[in-house]
């Protein structure tokens, strides 16, 4: 109570701000005396604006790098980087949900979004292969639900144009393949696999990003299975069709890989109307992925030919949808 009345107090505003430069892990302090630190910030972290703070975002993101570590068998210079989501994780587990607090708040996640390799250290964390398979339930609480919820929270801030963690996420191999990993894994929650997959999407239509065609086509025909085949369940149909209206609504390479690979798919989920397989949800998604390449394919070959010709015969269809 009294700390809670000291830093609310508006002459406090100071305390807040020491305690977060306390959280750097280039200062004097040692790893306890900054977990208590964290623990304050966070319980008062409605309170802090990243602009008011001497370098706070880059104190608070301190919180979350890996340190060497090395097997007792092993020599030195053989060691890699990890973390545990036990008692000695706490100092990520806490910078992550600091971090995911702090962009509630606009202005913060603006700041944070401009944030130089902040995206590195959170899909360090999300992408420990030893942690997701031993003990993948903590892992994936602590730390991959609130980091893939930040990366998201990125991918949508509204300053795409300065934002340079989008650039980071998008031309990221090691974040897409921890997306993947998650849309993959049978045991990752469900809400995390559906922030994941529309991260990936994003990244997929994105043409500047380093997903390339190869990736892009899987990507797709996840999606297709998800969609027309239930793969990962009833629950994600909808979101998968969604995604793939929006991928088909463009010029890139994503509207050519649909319409190639799987506009027939598109055409039989609205035409055979009697087969049981698909719902209205399902054709009135399928309209949609199919009347958006009508209007943005650019090519006049056989595939848009056969569109063209589908059209036609599904317009009926279509209109009692």
């Amino acid at each position: 109570m009294l700390i809670s009345n000291t830093i609310g107090s508006e002459s406090s505003g100071s305390i807040l701000h020491n305690l977060v430069q306390m959280l750097d892990s280039k200062s004097p302090y040692d790893e306890e005396i900054r977990l208590r630190a964290a623990r304050i910030v966070e319980h008062f972290v409605i309170d802090i604006r990243l602009d008011k703070i001497l370098q706070g975002i880059q104190c608070i993101s301190s919180l979350l790098d890996l340190k060497p570590f090395h097997q007792p068998d092993e020599p030195l210079e053989e060691y890699g980087h990890r973390i545990s989501v036990g008692e000695e994780g706490q100092m990520q587990v806490r910078g992550i949900q600091i971090l995911l607090k702090l962009s509630d708040d606009e202005n913060n996640l603006r700041i944070m979004s401009n944030t130089d390799d902040l995206v590195w250290k959170i899909v360090a964390l999300i992408n420990d292969k030893e942690l997701h398979l031993r003990k993948h339930d903590k892992w994936s609480r602590d730390i991959v639900d609130p980091g893939v919820k930040l990366i998201k929270r990125f991918m949508s801030a509204t300053t795409r144009s300065n934002n340079i963690l989008w650039r980071e996420i998008s031309t990221s191999l090691e974040a897409i393949s921890a997306l993947e990993s998650i849309i993959d894994c049978d045991k990752c929650d469900e809400e995390v696999k559906k922030q994941a997959i529309r991260v990936l999407a994003q990244i997929c239509w994105d043409t500047s990003s380093v997903m390339g065609d190869q990736n892009r086509e899987r990507f797709i025909g996840s999606l297709i299975d998800m969609f027309l085949h239930k793969s990962k369940g009833s629950q994600f149909e909808n979101l998968a069709g969604e995604e793939l209206a929006q991928l088909s609504f463009g010029f890139g390479s994503c509207a050519t890989i649909i319409l190639e690979k799987y506009g027939p798919n598109m055409i039989d989920c609205i035409g055979k109307t009697d087969s049981g397989l698909y719902n209205s949800i399902h054709r009135k998604i399928a309209a949609d992925v199919l009347k958006h390449l009508y209007g943005n394919y650019s090519i006049d070959d056989e595939h848009f030919q056969n569109l063209k010709e589908a059209m036609i015969d599904l317009l009926p269809k279509v209109c009692n949808l």
